[in-house]
């Protein structure tokens, strides 16, 4: 489990086993880092294997059209030494959409053992949003 919180001397990073969330015994993360810089507005994290994934981006600007390619991306994060691996990647997933915000990251495994990245956007019109998820299949 995989946890960003905020210090006194700024963003933190922390990996847990999951079973410290079951006895609730987070005195020990097996991982803790400061945050590497990244620029952009946050909109989501997840871990996978030694790495941790971080979404940054905006909505389209004005009424939603898609102008250029907007500003999502992906960041990956080696969680072994709090370093930037890759990044910041621009991802031009769901970019012909009316209206996208970008709005979160989450790991899906398929039956076949196929992990991919999906990446969480608000779309549609203002009044009616909806969500459409897109993913990535080749990871760091």
């Amino acid at each position: 489990m995989i946890v960003r919180y905020h210090t006194s001397a700024g963003k933190r990073i922390a990996v847990y086993p999951l079973s410290a969330f079951e006895t609730r015994s987070f005195g020990s993360p097996l991982v803790d880092f400061k945050q590497p810089t990244i620029s952009g507005t946050p909109q989501g994290y997840t871990v996978y294997g030694s790495y941790m994934y971080y979404l940054t981006g905006d909505a389209y600007p004005g009424d939603g059209t898609p102008t250029g390619d907007g500003n999502s991306y992906v960041t990956s994060i080696d969680i072994n030494t709090g370093t930037v691996k890759q990044g910041p990647v621009l991802t031009k997933a769901g970019s012909t959409l009316h209206y996208r915000e970008p709005e979160g990251l989450a790991i899906y495994r398929t039956d076949a053992g196929e992990a991919r990245l999906f990446i969480g956007f608000a779309t549609g019109v203002e009044g009616d949003r909806r969500s459409s998820i897109c993913y990535k299949n080749a990871l760091v």
